[in-house]
């Protein structure tokens, strides 16, 4: 099924005084790929919704990666992305359920962010609820919560979420050392 590029981008808002979405000057100078029926199953002004390498044909694994360069971790998220957030929740497991009819709705879905992660840009997981995870558990930021706690935020706030660990200090240094490398 091809979709029209900007067919992702109708996103409803749930009140006039929404937030405007956020916006951020320094974006992905990767091409933004529309939906492509195989790789890319979403694409919008900021994710795109891939295949991930651990999907197999038993158990379906989707990526959104953000196009905001300036957005690593989770850590970094604020109340201002709450509404870049709601788009990607809203508009991502609509394109998974339409690839997987097998499921009932959203609730089939769990949707979550590692923290630490180990790449650097931010991303969120969408797998089937009853997925096993393979991660520690307290390295798992699920979305919906995350984006309750960033609501619950006022604009002006820059902490980050509490949902948010900060990384641990590792005996007195922050720093680590290798004595030998081999």
């Amino acid at each position: 099924m091809t979709r029209p590029l900007g067919w992702a981008r109708r996103i409803s808002r749930s009140s006039p005084s929404e937030a405007a979405p956020y916006s951020s000057s320094r974006r992905s100078t990767a091409p933004a790929r529309s939906y492509d029926g195989d790789g890319t199953i979403y694409s919008s002004r900021d994710w795109r919704l891939v295949k991930d390498p651990k999907m197999t044909p038993e158990s379906f694994h989707y990526t959104a990666w953000s196009t905001h360069v300036d957005l690593r971790t989770a850590g970094e998220l604020r109340h201002r992305h709450v509404s870049l957030l709601q788009g990607l929740l809203s508009e991502g497991s609509r394109a998974v359920l339409e690839r997987h009819p097998t499921l009932r709705d959203e609730r089939d879905l769990a949707m979550f962010l590692h923290f630490p992660p180990n790449i650097f840009r931010l991303h969120v997981h969408f797998v089937p609820a009853n997925r096993s995870m393979w991660a520690p558990t307290d390295e798992v930021v699920p979305l919906e919560p995350l984006m309750q706690s960033l609501q619950s935020m006022t604009a002006g706030d820059n902490r980050a979420s509490p949902l948010v660990k900060n990384f641990p200090r590792v005996a007195g240094s922050h720093i680590l050392s290798c004595e030998k490398w081999t």
